[in-house]
């Protein structure tokens, strides 16, 4: 299968072809259409034209008339210009000047916040305002992000849409590493170049990266037979199955809101119970559910599950 360019990629190809076409984006269409002015200009009747291309003159003349009322196709136009000697250029030029910057722009200008869905109402949405730091703006796809507030807006933009792509069908290898991996790919690939990667640096709190792979693994067969042999209710499986998923934390950003979604999906779909809240509906989102949310991870750590199982339905 052959592998789909990234986004940036695409984004500085296509930046590189559009700068050698910015002086056609004040380029006006000539009063009376670019057909008739070309024709006219090298001295060729309707008739003359029509000849050439193999119909009746008063089909020159509808030509025309549609051109100037937008109604002419781009494969018709193409055989006129080539009937004239000429080639058609087509094209759609950034008004911002580049792909780039139109991006920058919107960010800037983007007025309609996303909605926070449950799995992201937990995050820590930081100073908004605040400009990221030199390690976190190495690893972006996108560079017009430098604030807190546009990387939250642009993860909430791509985790709307794995969410959407997840619970879309039944997935059968929904409980391995390697499905995880592609889930955690779907909902950050926009934004971070380790999107779907396993982390290579050690963390404080964390299974050591040579041994995340064998830790998933286990994970999910553990996981896999409980809900197969109902070892715990619903609830509770799928609280341990978040808990231990995150205290594993296989990638260097975004585990918690994955390990939601996994929760969610394991409701869902081996349960066949509703999504989690994960407090959004009693407390919404904000310092208060997520200081919550700490307090019943911690709980949990100590094999007490009761207060995260509450949380993620309230």
């Amino acid at each position: 299968m052959k592998e789909r360019r990234k986004p940036h990629l695409v984004r500085e190809q296509l930046d590189h072809s559009l700068a050698k076409l910015k002086a056609l984006a004040d380029s006006r269409r000539p009063v009376k259409g670019w057909l008739r002015a070309i024709r006219t200009g090298l001295g060729m009747s309707g008739v003359d034209l029509a000849r050439r291309l193999g119909v009746k003159p008063p089909r020159v003349v509808e030509m025309e008339k549609n051109e100037l009322e937008g109604a002419i196709t781009l494969k018709v136009l193409e055989r006129a210009a080539e009937a004239m000697g000429c080639s058609l250029v087509y094209a759609l030029i950034p008004r911002a000047g580049s792909l780039e910057q139109a991006l920058r722009d919107q960010a800037k200008t983007h007025s309609a916040e996303i909605p926070a869905s449950a799995v992201n109402s937990l995050v820590d949405p930081g100073d908004a305002a605040s400009p990221l730091t030199a390690d976190e703006t190495g690893g972006l796809r996108l560079a017009h992000i430098t604030t807190r507030g546009e990387l939250n807006r642009w993860e909430r933009q791509g985790i709307q849409e794995a969410e959407a792509w997840a619970f879309s069908r039944t997935w059968k290898e929904m409980l391995t590493e390697k499905w995880i991996r592609k889930l955690h790919g779907k909902m950050f690939s926009q934004v971070w170049k380790d999107a779907g990667a396993f982390r290579d640096a050690e963390m404080e709190h964390g299974a050591p990266p040579r041994e995340i792979a064998a830790r998933l693994e286990e994970l999910c067969g553990n996981v896999s037979h409980w809900a197969k042999a109902r070892v715990y209710p619903p609830d509770e499986a799928c609280a341990r199955f978040h808990h231990r998923l995150l205290s594993i934390r296989p990638f260097a950003r975004g585990n918690g809101r994955l390990a939601r979604m996994m929760a969610d999906l394991l409701s869902v779909q081996a349960y066949g119970r509703e999504r989690f809240t994960w407090g959004a509906a009693s407390i919404g989102a904000g310092p208060e559910a997520r200081k919550r949310y700490q307090e019943a991870l911690r709980a949990a750590g100590g094999r007490d599950y009761k207060p995260l199982m509450a949380l993620s339905r309230s």
